[in-house]
């Protein structure tokens, strides 16, 4: 083999190692199987439990994860919130913010829960559900 064929390649190893050791490269590649994996499970999970319950309920295990999963998700600019006075904070300052975070959660949440609870009639019959079903949710939020 020539010297300059096996220069190029070297350059062409270096360079491909070095692409898939790029901390980018490596954490993108992390995300995508990650992602991927748990669409998967949940794939696996709906078609076990869609077997398993029937298509009444199933459909009511999947109105109630979808009531939870519009309720939850509409919290989630509270952790860019707490990102975000945390990195602005001093290390000494962290215990206090954390802790005015975890009262006014803590009410919200209950607050969240009452209103749930007094609107489960009205739920209920609109999604078509036992009431007792839509009760279970309520202590999640606290």
């Amino acid at each position: 083999m020539k010297p300059k064929i096996k220069d190029q390649r070297l350059k062409i190893n270096g360079l491909i190692k070095g692409l898939i050791f790029h901390p980018l490269f490596a954490g993108s590649a992390i995300m995508i199987v990650g992602s991927n994996l748990a669409n998967l499970f949940a794939y696996i999970y709906h078609v076990v439990v869609g077997r398993l319950l029937g298509p009444v309920g199933y459909g009511e295990l999947a109105a109630i994860l979808s009531l939870y999963g519009m309720i939850a998700t509409s919290f989630s600019f509270l952790g860019l919130v707490i990102v975000k006075f945390v990195s602005a904070s001093e290390e000494k300052e962290i215990p206090k913010i954390f802790s005015w975070f975890s009262k006014k959660s803590f009410v919200f949440g209950l607050i969240l829960s009452v209103a749930l609870v007094l609107a489960t009639p009205a739920i209920s019959k609109f999604l078509y559900i036992k009431s007792s079903i839509i009760l279970l949710i309520a202590p999640i939020f606290i």
